[in-house]
């Protein structure tokens, strides 16, 4: 077994056991015969150490994922909740919708009357 095998087999053969208490007891590690609940149980706690693991021993594992516009959606609704009592109050009309911008946008204007136009077709307000 390589060396960073080696590394893994304690945790992977922990969590097996751990999982499956009644095929340690009995000394059965025919993983081939786990029910499809053990099985599912097997696979979680394997997936748990393997991600518990530092990223340098798993060269090969995918690269943590990354939410491009998390500060963008971050902001509109710090945005929405701050004007929430004009966009959802008693005095908002009933079929609204709110237009988000950002300063020095240059599609916006064109965007909102645009949508300010759809919204007059369909009985809505911007």
């Amino acid at each position: 077994m390589s060396r960073r095998l080696d590394h893994f087999a304690g945790p992977l053969l922990a969590a097996g056991l751990c999982v499956t208490p009644e095929l340690a007891a009995a000394g059965d590690t025919r993983f081939s015969e786990l029910s499809p609940t053990e099985r599912a149980i097997l696979r979680s706690e394997i997936r748990e150490v393997l991600l518990s693991l530092p990223r340098d021993l798993l060269p090969d594992a995918p690269p943590p994922t990354v939410d491009l516009y998390a500060d963008a959606v971050s902001d509109d609704l710090a945005q929405i909740a701050a004007h929430s009592a004009t966009l959802f109050g008693p005095d908002a009309p009933a079929r609204s919708i709110a237009f988000l911008t950002r300063d020095d946008c240059e599609n916006c204007t064109q965007a909102l009357s645009e949508l300010r136009d759809l919204a007059e077709a369909t009985g809505w307000q911007v």
